[in-house]
C-alpha cells in the first residue's frame, strides 16, 4: 500500500501529550492499494 496526499484522509483520536497538548481529532492521509495509483507524468 501507498499513501497519497489528500487523497484519503482518515480521522485519528490522538490523546494529549507533549507534543499535541489540547489531544482531540487529527486528520491524516490514509494508504491506498498499489492497483488503485496511476503514476502520471
Amino acid at each position: 500500500q501507498v499513501v497519497v496526499e489528500g487523497a484519503r484522509p482518515v480521522k485519528k483520536a490522538v490523546r494529549p501529550s507533549e507534543a499535541n497538548p489540547s489531544g482531540g481529532i487529527e486528520t491524516i492521509d490514509g494508504a491506498v492499494h498499489i492497483s488503485n495509483v496511476k503514476k502520471v507524468g
